[in-house]
């Protein structure tokens, strides 16, 4: 089951950019069941953290694009990415613009992990 407002976003995507928000969706909440899923309709994106406050318990996103979903990091430019991965300029915010699904997504695996694993540690959570 897909979390609340997904439908809301993704919807109306066209087949193969739903198929990546469904693959990314999955390897998040595979590996972080417990994850805070919230949608914001308005970005056309789905967030997951460790709580409900985007700005300082968001994690990682998903968010659609015209021609490609952004797997994106809040903190991305504090995570170890020896595979240089990650895209983008700002002081915080990463992302790994994804066009098709891996066969492998280890790698995604482990940037949502250390993300995962800065928020904790940065909250103390």
């Amino acid at each position: 089951m897909k979390p609340a407002g997904w439908t809301d976003i993704f919807g109306t995507a066209p087949e193969t950019l739903g198929a990546l928000a469904d693959g990314a969706d999955g390897l998040i909440r595979e590996l972080h069941p417990n994850a805070t899923a919230t949608a914001y309709p308005a970005y056309r994106s789905m967030s997951y953290g460790i709580g409900p406050k985007k700005n300082t318990e968001g994690t990682v996103y998903i968010a659609l694009q015209a021609n490609w979903v952004n797997l994106g990091f809040y903190q991305g430019a504090s995570l170890p990415d020896p595979k240089a991965l990650l895209e983008g300029t700002g002081k915080a915010l990463r992302h790994v613009k994804l066009t098709e699904w891996p066969k492998d997504p280890s790698d995604y695996a482990a940037l949502i992990d250390a993300a995962f694993a800065e928020r904790k540690e940065a909250l103390q959570k």
